[in-house]
């Protein structure tokens, strides 16, 4: 498969405003909601936060332990 398909990141912005409205659909009616992203920049953990919170829900994050080296040819062979 076409690893450029899995660097393209132009669809992120879409993305992100798609899961936030899903997002609220789900807290506002009490649903458990699980996200699987990195949210690696400040302002997009803490939307996240800040929607949890509106909605009186508990949040979590998951650590992985990945090895410097491995993040770093991870993201050398990003755009």
């Amino acid at each position: 498969m076409n690893q450029e398909l899995f660097r393209n990141q132009t669809a992120t912005p879409v993305a992100a405003e798609i899961q936030n409205l899903l997002l609220d659909v789900r807290l506002a009616r009490g649903l458990i909601m699980l996200l699987d992203s990195t949210n690696v920049m400040l302002h997009l953990r803490a939307g996240l936060l800040a929607r949890a919170r509106y909605w009186q829900r508990p949040t979590a994050a998951v650590p992985f332990d990945v090895p410097l080296a491995t993040v770093e040819a991870q993201n050398a062979s990003r755009d």
